[in-house]
This record gives structure tokens, C-alpha cells and sequence, in this order.
């Protein structure tokens, strides 16, 4: 068996997420469906990590087996030529079966994009706050994600046990012309924990909730109401290994 990585670039506007499920179309459906027209057996893609529905990517990183040692620059070609015109294959090579897209990753890219005036373009890019915030407001309570800390209030309510520690090792609010941009890179992140982030920032920034409440929850652990900014402009930019 040989196998192979592939970074995937994707629009997720119009599907229900990255992983397969059941009557909703998904990234990694769409991958498996072509990769088994072109290979003609079947293939399980796993990728890196889940994106939610809407949520889009520029780095996801994932890997497949086949049974044939194929040119790369030909197969790439083919698969690209078969996927919808919202998923894109921008690189693929042959790597160690013992690669874990998942567990070998070092750390992950993320960029949320928020309009501050309303786009004529690509809008499904970003999301359009119509509402008037303090962008230095919204960057202070970026810099306090910053370390190790518990991240049980910035994600869907778990009851499994396992450790909501995250480490956030960059944190960088861009300003562009009608944008801003919040990057992040962290060693981990729990399921819509993104989102959250930026939904408290906004609140935050819109002056609906204190800043101080922001820090007692990293510090101490304090309830704090889960505010999820929309999926439509959280991309998974890197993957890092």
C-alpha cells in the first residue's frame, strides 16, 4: 500500500462539515467519492481535524492508502478535475504509512475574518457585523487568551472527562480596509472554541460584557455565557507539523 498526504483548500458554505455524515454532504465524502472513481477501490481519507458546517479551510491536511504508487503531478490533476469547484487539492505526496494527520500535528492556524463593512463580494468569506465595536477593545481581550488555560467555557458543554487545557502561542488582530482579521495559533483546540473566542471578544468589544468577566474566566474558571460568532468566517488556515 502506498500512502499519500494532501493539503485541501475548501469553501464550506455548502456543506455540513469536513467529517461524513449520514444525507449531508461533507468535504471528506466529496474526497472519497472522486479518490474511488480515480482509484477504483475504495479509500478512507482522515484528515486532521474537524471543521463544522460553514466553517472553510486553506490548509486542511489529511492522508489516504492505495494500492498503486502513482505520478503525483497526474493524480493531483485528476482529482482536482473531479471534486467540486469549492474544494480544491493544492498539494499531495507520498508519505510514511505511520503518518497521523491528527495526533502528529504540532500546533494549528486558524484566521476568523469579520467585515466592518458590508461586502458586495465574498461574502461567505467573513462575517458581516453590522453593529458598531471598539477594535481596541476587541485586540486587549485578544492578547488575555494568550498561555495555558481552561477552555471548558469556550466550547460545546463536555461531560467526557477529558482535559479542556489549550495552549494559545500567537494571537494577532489585523486591520484592513473594511476587515479585521483575529489569527491564532494554538496547540490544540476544542470543538467551536474558535467561534466562541470571537463571540465573547465581540460582546466585549460591543461593551455588553466586561472585560473583567473575560479574565475571571481564564483565571479562575468563572461562567460565562457561550456566544458563537458565525461559522462563515472561521478558516483553518495551517496545520502545522
Amino acid at each position: 500500500m502506498t500512502t499519500y498526504r494532501l493539503k485541501v483548500a475548501y469553501v464550506g458554505t455548502n456543506y455540513c462539515g469536513w467529517q461524513i455524515q449520514p444525507n449531508s454532504p461533507t468535504i471528506q465524502e466529496e474526497l472519497q467519492k472522486v479518490l474511488k472513481i480515480i482509484t477504483r477501490e475504495y479509500v478512507h481519507v482522515k484528515g486532521s481535524g474537524r471543521t463544522d458546517a460553514g466553517v472553510h479551510s486553506s490548509g486542511q491536511v489529511a492522508k489516504f492508502d492505495s494500492t498503486e504508487i502513482r505520478d503525483l503531478s497526474t493524480f493531483q490533476r485528476s482529482i482536482n478535475g473531479l471534486l467540486p469547484h469549492d474544494i480544491a487539492v493544492r498539494d499531495l505526496e507520498i508519505c510514511s504509512d505511520n503518518f497521523q494527520p491528527r495526533f502528529d500535528a504540532t500546533s494549528r492556524y486558524y484566521i476568523y475574518t469579520i467585515y466592518t463593512r458590508k461586502p458586495a463580494f465574498s461574502a461567505e468569506l467573513g462575517w458581516y457585523c453590522a453593529h458598531d465595536f471598539d477594535t481596541e477593545v476587541f485586540k486587549k481581550a485578544a492578547q488575555l487568551f494568550l498561555g495555558i488555560h481552561d477552555f471548558e467555557q469556550f466550547c460545546i458543554p463536555r461531560h467526557d472527562g477529558k482535559s479542556t487545557l489549550c495552549e494559545i502561542q500567537e494571537v494577532e488582530v489585523k486591520e484592513f480596509d473594511g476587515k479585521i482579521e483575529f489569527h491564532l495559533k494554538g496547540n490544540r483546540f476544542l470543538h467551536r472554541m474558535v467561534r466562541a473566542m470571537v463571540g465573547c471578544m465581540m460582546e466585549i468589544a460591543r461593551g455588553k460584557i466586561e472585560i473583567t468577566l473575560l479574565e475571571q474566566v481564564l483565571d479562575s474558571g468563572a461562567q460565562a455565557p457561550r456566544i458563537w460568532a458565525p461559522p462563515q468566517g472561521l478558516n483553518l488556515w495551517e496545520v502545522r507539523y
